[in-house]
């Protein structure tokens, strides 16, 4: 048994959704310390480019990921009408994108 087996999903999700959100913060601090930044932040911020990477395969998920966790936060009826796209689709973006997080960055299996 692994310990994300006691911490429900919607506690996992929760957690790589906030890894997300934290990205574009942490990328612009760890480019301030240069090579003074620890070593496990690059590490982790270079976990967060491979998914974004496996993930933003369309300019649209590029887009629904900065609509979605970066900058101004919007709602998803907003995404939908900004992007001209069903809620369903958000989900399934939503989705894909926490579990290639969860997987790059060690949160899931």
């Amino acid at each position: 048994m692994t310990h994300q087996d006691n911490i429900p999903k919607i506690a996992i999700n929760k957690l790589i959704q906030m890894e997300v959100v934290a990205y574009p913060e942490v990328k612009k601090k760890v480019i301030e310390l240069g090579d003074a930044a620890p070593d496990e932040v690059k590490a982790w911020l270079l976990q967060m480019e491979t998914a974004f990477n496996q993930f933003c395969t369309t300019p649209e998920k590029s887009e629904f990921l900065r609509l979605k966790f970066w900058g101004k936060r919007i709602s998803n009826n907003e995404i939908c009408n900004l992007m001209g796209v069903k809620k369903h689709r958000l989900i399934t973006w939503k989705n894909e994108l926490l579990t290639l997080v969860g997987k790059n960055v060690g949160m899931i299996e």
